[in-house]
C-alpha cells in the first residue's frame, strides 16, 4: 500500500483532474497526500533591457507568482476538505523538476501533469525533467483528461527490460483488486527474452499477486510503439498505462524518437512510468 503521495499542484485548469485523481487514490490507499506548488524565480531581463522597465515590474511579477500559488492552494484545500485523508501543503521557490525531485525522495508515488502548451509555462520542465532522476514511480496525468477511475483496466507495456519490470511492480500497489489487466509486448521477437509465449511468464507472476492478466503481443516493426500502445489502450477502455521510462538513453530518444517521448506528447490516459 502507498503511504505518501506527492502531487504537483498549479493553478491551471489542467491541474484539476490530477487533483481529483490524487485525492481518490489517497482515500483508497489510506495514504498521506502532499500538495506541492513551486513558485518560479522572478524573471530578470538582460542588463540592456532593465533600463526600460517600470519601477513596479518586479512587484507586479511577484504579485502574479503569489496569485498563482494562492489559487493552487485554494484548489488543494477545497479538494482535501471534502475527503477524510491526511494531507499537507508545501510551497517553495525554484525550478519545478529540481523541487519535485528533492521531495520525491520521501514519497511512494509522484503525480504530475502532462506538459500543456497552453499553461503559459507553469509546468515548465515537468514531467520529462524528473523521470530519469527521482528514483520513484511517476504517474503522469493528461492535461485534457476528465476525472475518472484509475487502475481498474490496466495496460502494461512489457519488453522484458529492467524499466518495464520496475514499472510493473510499482503498478501492483496501484491496481484495484479484480482489475482487468492486459500485458502487451510490441515486436517481442526484437526485444528481450520472452520465452515460447510472449508475456506468459509475467502474467503467471501477476496471477500469484491475485490479478488475472491476459497476454497479448503485436508484430509491427514499422509502426511507432507509443502509437500502438495508445491505440490498444483506447480500444480496450483502459484507465492506466504502465511502462518503463527511457529504456534507451534520453539523448537517443530525443534524436531518434522513442516510446517515452511519444507517450508524453500524445497520451490520452494516465501513464505510470518508472526508470
Amino acid at each position: 500500500m502507498l503511504k505518501d503521495i506527492l502531487l504537483h499542484v498549479d493553478s491551471t485548469p489542467s491541474s484539476d483532474a490530477r487533483l481529483v485523481l490524487a485525492v481518490n487514490l489517497a482515500e483508497r490507499q489510506g495514504a498521506h497526500l502532499i500538495g506541492l506548488h513551486v513558485k518560479p524565480n522572478p524573471y530578470i531581463p538582460a542588463s540592456p533591457d532593465l533600463a526600460g522597465l517600470s519601477d513596479s515590474f518586479f512587484e507586479e511579477q511577484q504579485r502574479d507568482i503569489d496569485s498563482h500559488a494562492n489559487a493552487a492552494r485554494a484548489k488543494f484545500d477545497a479538494a482535501t476538505r471534502k475527503s477524510d485523508i491526511a494531507s499537507e501543503w508545501r510551497v517553495l521557490n525554484g525550478f519545478p523538476s529540481e523541487v519535485v525531485r528533492r521531495h520525491a525522495r520521501y514519497a511512494d508515488l509522484v503525480i504530475v501533469g502532462q506538459e500543456n502548451p497552453d499553461d503559459n509555462g507553469q509546468s515548465e520542465d515537468l514531467p520529462g525533467g524528473i523521470l530519469l532522476t527521482t528514483g520513484r514511480p511517476v504517474l503522469v496525468v493528461p492535461y485534457a483528461m476528465p476525472a475518472k477511475s484509475l487502475a481498474t483496466n490496466v495496460m502494461i507495456a512489457w519488453d522484458d527490460g529492467a524499466q518495464a519490470t520496475r514499472a510493473l511492480h510499482d503498478a501492483i500497489q496501484l491496481m484495484e483488486k479484480g482489475a482487468k489487466v492486459t500485458v502487451m509486448a510490441i515486436n517481442p521477437d526484437d526485444t528481450g527474452d520472452h520465452g515460447p509465449i510472449p508475456c506468459a511468464d509475467i502474467c503467471l507472476h501477476l496471477a500469484r499477486h491475485g490479478f488475472k492478466a491476459e497476454a497479448k503481443s503485436v508484430a509491427a516493426p514499422d509502426a511507432n510503439v507509443g502509437d500502438i500502445l495508445l491505440a490498444r489502450s483506447f480500444e480496450q477502455g483502459c484507465d492506466l498505462l504502465v511502462m518503463g521510462a527511457y529504456g534507451h538513453s534520453r539523448m537517443r530518444e530525443f534524436v531518434f524518437g522513442g516510446a517515452t517521448a511519444q507517450i508524453l506528447e500524445s497520451m490520452t490516459l494516465p501513464v505510470l512510468m518508472s526508470h
